[in-house]
């Protein structure tokens, strides 16, 4: 599904991002990627929301070369991908349901069909209850579900996310995970970039570990 070949992301003043990478992410895949501060991490999932691009070798995602994608192929593909943040990113003066919905909208979804996707995902997060809560009144917990909920209503094929668990605590962070296991195992791919060594002896996955700048299987 996704394939890097020879990869290096060298950045306009020089420095650099990314090198030597040369790996496969299978379909279905539960992926943890891993390493220090600047050492990659966030460069590798920029790549992969097409943020960035590489300077040298070659990525596939579904057999398509990322560089040479037309602008229709950029935006099929960025609807195929959630993205979960480590701050939420919720929209404030947006209820929960329509922090949720107006990514359904903004493809033209009819409201009755939004309607029953929104309550559904909320069902699948356990907040079938807050749909008309603001952000404000939910915690932290919640809140990450919410941004979890938002990126999965429109059925992925990819999903990243960016130390997700980082402002949570202990049992919160184990909720998250759970809810990232439940949503791989209906068939999508889930890409987590962490810090957190707790989540991930709580739930063991295949780990990519980053470290000066390559990335390898660990």
């Amino acid at each position: 599904m996704i394939s890097f070949f020879d990869v290096a992301k060298i950045f306009e003043d020089g420095s650099l991002g990314l090198k030597d990478i040369n790996l496969s992410i299978e379909k279905g895949d539960f992926v943890y990627v891993v390493g220090k501060s600047g050492a990659g991490k966030s460069t590798f999932i920029k790549l992969l929301t097409l943020e960035e691009y590489e300077t040298r070798g070659k990525i596939l995602i579904d057999n398509l070369e990322t560089k040479f994608l037309s602008e229709k192929d950029i935006s099929k593909y960025r609807r195929d991908i959630g993205i979960v943040f480590q701050d939420f990113k919720l929209i404030e003066e947006m209820s929960v349901f329509e922090n949720i919905s107006y990514r359904l909208e903004l493809i033209g979804m009819k409201y009755s069909l939004i309607k029953k996707k929104v309550s559904s995902i909320l069902s699948v997060v356990g907040l079938e209850d807050k749909m008309k809560c603001m952000p404000s009144e939910l915690s932290g917990g919640e809140q990450q579900r919410v941004a979890i909920a938002r990126a999965c209503v429109v059925e992925p094929k990819i999903l990243l996310a960016d130390e997700p668990t980082a402002n949570l605590d202990y049992q919160n962070a184990v909720k998250v995970v759970e809810l990232f296991k439940t949503i791989n195992l209906n068939g999508t791919t889930v890409i987590i970039a962490t810090h957190d060594e707790a989540i991930r002896n709580y739930l063991p996955s295949k780990t990519l570990e980053v470290k000066n700048h390559t990335i390898f299987w660990s």
